[in-house]
């Protein structure tokens, strides 16, 4: 670092040239110092001397230098000043307004009572062409300028000053330091550092938004043990065409393509297909892909009913929300009561089938005598009427009598299951939901020591009712103890707002909050803030993604709060991953199209031809 240092006609170390500008002098300062600035791209505050650290494009070092003098030898040398200067007042309407400041400045002193310090800050620039460091210290001094700074350039004290920014070295020279307090002091350091990629070997790979550089960031594990959160639950939020498909996409492929976890996805609008394809290709040797779909021709089948073993608080909590579903909205007490009744004594009989015919024929005797004997006000043949519908011979008898075939699932690290074509039916979308939140909690825990990931898109809809609001607190929660996490996509903002069982049963559980592009929103934002406890700079950094994005970088911004740390990341893929993810239909349709044109080429390098 210190070899061939050469003091002829200027400083060169090695093959470097050095220049030095500086701020060593009141008169290099502007009226007013602030501790903040704003970005100029995304508005949000940065340092003072952020023109000068960050924001040249080239490689610098800046300096800042604050010393902590005798605080009575410093202000009996500044009263010692002001009487001199006062003194000599008279012949010199400068020394007047001189004597001025510095009495200010004591009073000042007096009042606040904050230490003085001396202080100084300086850019250090080097370059191997003096042509370019010329055009360096340029755009430095025009950096300065827009901090209304008027930096003092060095030349025969260059070297000493040099040395002086080298750590463990000499000490600053005492006439490049000026005096003033800690606070003003402070507006001149540079508090903004670079991304740290994390160590984990749980990673997901985004871009530092300002220069684009890849970053790492663990989502899960590291923010779990520095605390920043408590569960590794997530509400992923954006307007339609924010691109919050885009980023689950590239999420979730991530964590599928991690030696350790599997994922449940519960989506509308086939906007996994295409990942699905090319997780098929590249898990095949763990399992593959596997997308299953809902359709008239292979409806949805299920029976709670049947156990493993005893039942177990997550299957009876299941069966009675499915029952509560299928029944009526806003059951009462004394109606939840009874039917949770009804169904711990179906379990504990031996004789009726294990089935919802068998559980509807059992109740046909129980309910009634258990309404006579306790004089309850519960509408038995209400309750029998709407239950017939799924009982032998009614509309829906296959949906809660036929085992569905899972030993599949189980194996499978990355299932997909396409709620699409049920989306509008009222009953069998949030049975279905109810029984996919299921699969998934059997296999959550019979794969011990494996991540586990549910993803619920808009499929939350369906279940996000009173009756329901329960089940969901009791499925979040049990999933953190089981190494698991879920996952909520959604762009119903008025939902997120408006909804209690949203607020209570799910951005209470989900520590981690991804919002992408709220420019729809604005009009809505203060509710939305508000209802997910968001600090003032959490807002600011929201509403700065995607403003003024650079022309010659393709990406969209996306907002990650873990707990109270939070920050803008950039998402910038390659144009495989692009086609791989996007949702739009044209796109999708040119990529199919392609596959099915009967090249022997993998999915990965049809992507990559396209």
């Amino acid at each position: 670092m210190l070899g061939g240092i050469d003091f002829r006609d200027r400083l060169r170390v090695m093959d470097q040239f050095v220049e030095i500008l500086s701020l060593s002098d009141f008169s290099h300062l502007p009226g007013e110092l602030r501790p903040a600035g704003n970005h100029p791209r995304t508005q949000l505050p940065v340092s003072f001397v952020h023109p000068v650290s960050w924001k040249l494009p080239f490689s610098h070092l800046t300096n800042q230098f604050i010393y902590v003098p005798d605080q009575q030898q410093t202000k009996a040398m500044l009263e010692d000043s002001y009487k001199k200067i006062y003194s000599l007042s008279r012949f010199s309407s400068e020394n007047k307004v001189n004597s001025g400041l510095i009495e200010q400045f004591l009073d000042t002193v007096q009042t606040t009572g904050e230490k003085l310090v001396k202080t100084h800050f300086n850019v250090l620039l080097f370059d191997d062409s003096l042509q370019r460091l010329k055009q360096h210290k340029s755009e430095t001094a025009s950096a300065f300028s827009l901090m209304n700074c008027f930096p003092y350039q060095h030349s025969f004290d260059l070297p000493l000053l040099f040395f002086a920014c080298v750590p463990f070295s000499t000490q600053l020279p005492e006439t490049e330091a000026f005096i003033t307090q800690v606070p003003q002091a402070c507006c001149l350091t540079n508090f903004e550092g670079a991304i740290r990629s994390s160590d984990s070997d749980f990673t997901l790979y985004l871009s530092n938004r300002e220069e684009g550089c890849p970053v790492k960031i663990d989502l899960s594990d590291e923010p779990m043990d520095r605390h920043l959160i408590h569960n590794r639950n997530k509400l992923v939020i954006g307007g339609s065409g924010s691109g919050k498909s885009f980023f689950t996409n590239h999420l979730l492929r991530q964590y599928a393509e991690s030696e350790n976890c599997h994922v449940v996805l519960l989506d509308v609008g086939r906007s996994y297909e295409l990942l699905t394809r090319y997780l098929d290709e590249r898990l095949k040797e763990r399992g593959g892909a596997m997308m299953v779909e809902f359709t008239s021709e292979n409806p949805i089948s299920f029976n709670p009913f049947v156990l493993t073993g005893s039942l177990d608080v997550e299957r009876r909590q299941t069966i009675l929300s499915v029952i509560y579903t299928i029944y009526k909205e806003n059951l009462t007490e004394m109606e939840k009561d009874v039917i949770a009744r009804s169904l711990s004594e179906f379990f504990k009989t031996k004789g009726p089938e294990r089935s919802f015919d068998g559980y509807y024929e059992f109740c046909l005797e129980f309910i009634p005598g258990l309404v006579r004997a306790q004089q309850l006000d519960f509408n038995s043949a209400e309750f029998f009427f709407i239950l017939s519908k799924y009982y032998r011979g009614g509309e829906y008898d296959y949906l809660l009598n036929k085992p569905m075939q899972t030993d599949e699932f189980f194996r499978c690290p990355f299932l997909v299951f396409e709620l699409d074509s049920i989306k509008d039916h009222p009953v069998i979308f949030p049975v279905a939901t109810l029984i996919i939140m299921d699969i998934f909690l059997q296999k959550m825990r019979q794969l011990k020591g494996v991540r586990k990931v549910i993803c619920i898109e808009e499929a939350w809809k369906a279940i996000a009712t009173p009756q329901m609001a329960g089940y969901i607190k009791y499925f979040f929660k049990t999933i953190r103890k089981f190494f698991g996490e879920a996952m909520v996509v959604t762009q119903e903002v008025d939902d997120v707002i408006s909804s209690p069982v949203i607020r209570d049963a799910i951005i209470d559980n989900a520590d981690t909050r991804i919002l992408l592009d709220m420019g729809k929103f604005k009009n809505k934002f203060g509710q939305i803030s508000q209802t997910l406890g968001l600090s003032e700079f959490q807002k600011e950094q929201i509403l700065s993604i995607n403003k003024n994005l650079p022309a010659d970088r393709k990406l969209k911004e996306v907002f990650i709060g873990l707990g109270s740390y939070s920050r803008v990341f950039a998402l910038e893929v390659s144009r495989a991953e692009y086609f791989c993810y996007t949702s739009e239909q044209a796109e999708k349709e040119t990529v199919l199209k392609t596959l099915s044109g009967g090249s022997r080429a993998s999915f990965l390098e049809t992507l990559i031809s396209i």
